[in-house]
């Protein structure tokens, strides 16, 4: 279901873009906020807004990269 007015990222009250399924409360993120609090929670499960719904999508959409081994 959608917002019936914009909703705004718990962070920097830009456009709420992605929305953590993990998160208390389901907060809502902007890209670059989105990327930067799941640094510590790579395997959370996130929803990209369309214009009209929540779609599945993923923290490397939102410009997550994890990096495993030394030197990562």
């Amino acid at each position: 279901k959608g917002p019936l007015e914009p909703w705004k990222c718990s962070d920097c009250l830009g456009d709420g873009t992605y929305r953590c399924l993990d998160g208390f409360g389901r907060p809502l993120f902007y890209t670059s906020c989105c990327r930067e609090n799941h640094n510590t929670h790579p395997f959370h499960q996130v929803e990209q807004w369309t214009g009209t719904h929540f779609q599945e999508s993923s923290l490397r959409l939102a410009g997550l990269t994890l990096h495993l081994g030394h030197d990562g």
